[in-house]
């Protein structure tokens, strides 16, 4: 259904149904984080990896070094 509000040109309809539809829980990657990070929206990014911390704590360093490189962009 984002798809159809996509291809509409209601890009609006299509984010909210999409954020709604989908949560970060579900879905909580490396890539989403970088997705978020490159539209701008940088704290949803830092959330992303916060999460990724706690879910693969054998990666914390590298995730963390990651978030810190978000600062710069704020």
């Amino acid at each position: 259904m984002a798809d159809c509000y996509a291809l509409c040109g209601e890009t609006k309809n299509a984010k909210i149904l999409f954020l709604t539809t989908f949560s970060d829980d579900e879905y909580c990657t490396e890539t989403l984080a970088k997705i978020y990070a490159s539209q701008g929206c940088y704290k949803r990014a830092r959330e992303v990896y916060d999460k990724l911390i706690l879910l693969y704590p054998e990666k914390n360093t590298y995730f963390a070094a990651l978030k810190e490189e978000l600062k710069k962009e704020l």
